[in-house]
């Protein structure tokens, strides 16, 4: 039986709001912002194609976390819905400091019925954690019960994956020497990385998109030995056709525990960190 929502809900806009189609359709989004050169963008202004090119032509590219100021209007917003207490997920603290313009801006209201998440991950994974909140919420808990749950049984699970195409951002954000870009390129080797509990890290080195596929594949598959349901989103940079390919090859597991779904596009914060046509999955346990 579900229960009446008294906890509202705030997010940045790095998890995008299709979600609000479905759950928390009344949720306040925080906005980031775009920097590059000196002109400024609000997060969603620009696609990723568009930040991509501006890199490629060496315009110097960056993110700008909101102001406090922002999410303490935020938090008043849903205040003033009536609910008793409000809970703020935002992306992991080691892509952006939003999180300490989120906590400063409890500070400054003062209000200990706010409750800032650091969700230690970003875009489709904020997306899944939303939705198991939205679970735990109708399920009757509280708000720190239902907060607590979902870092300490849900955020921990989690894992996103990336292959990427273009070597060339990868070298600019230190993960690779010119020379192993230059080696990579020739030899069309992908780096697989990998974004768990707010580490971003080369997980893997695959050659050619289809032993990409098969190593995605197989994560997807040892993640479902666990038997228990699993929730696999596909997410992309700027094209969406891999992501599609890469759908279809998921759904040959013929697993009733597998639950597949397209994301979308993965957001600018992120993108910039993997240049063209990057593919991936997020991988979570439901629990």
């Amino acid at each position: 039986m579900k229960t009446k929502r008294t906890v509202g809900i705030v997010v940045d806009s790095t998890c995008g709001n299709l979600f609000k189609e479905t759950i928390f359709k009344d949720a306040s989004i925080v906005p980031l912002t775009m920097l590059v050169d000196e002109a400024s963008y609000v997060d969603g202004t620009l696609s990723n194609s568009q930040l991509l090119e501006y890199m490629h032509k060496n315009h110097k590219v960056t993110t700008s976390q909101p102001a406090p100021d922002l999410f303490i209007e935020a938090y008043k917003e849903q205040l003033a819905l009536g609910y008793e207490s409000v809970i703020c997920l935002v992306l992991s603290g080691g892509l952006s400091g939003t999180i300490n313009s989120a906590t400063l801006a409890k500070t400054i209201l003062g209000n200990e019925n706010v409750i800032v998440i650091d969700t230690q991950t970003v875009g489709p994974g904020v997306a899944f954690l939303l939705e198991r909140l939205n679970q735990y919420l109708e399920d009757g808990l509280t708000a720190k019960e239902a907060a607590e749950k979902l870092m300490k049984k849900q955020a921990v699970k989690g894992q996103l994956l990336f292959s990427v195409d273009h070597l060339g951002t990868l070298v600019k954000g230190g993960r690779l020497t010119k020379l192993e870009a230059l080696i990579g390129n020739i030899l069309k080797i992908k780096p697989i990385l990998k974004f768990e509990s707010s580490k971003l890290t080369v997980e893997k080195k695959a050659r050619g998109a289809e032993a990409v596929f098969k190593y995605l594949v197989g994560e997807v598959k040892k993640a479902l030995t666990a038997g228990v349901k699993i929730v696999a989103k596909v997410v992309f940079v700027d094209d969406p056709v891999p992501a599609k390919e890469l759908i279809h090859e998921l759904a040959q597991i013929e697993d009733e525990n597998l639950e597949i779904e397209l994301y979308g596009a993965i957001s600018p914060v992120v993108a910039t960190h993997l240049g063209y046509r990057g593919i991936g999955i997020y991988i979570n346990q439901v629990i």
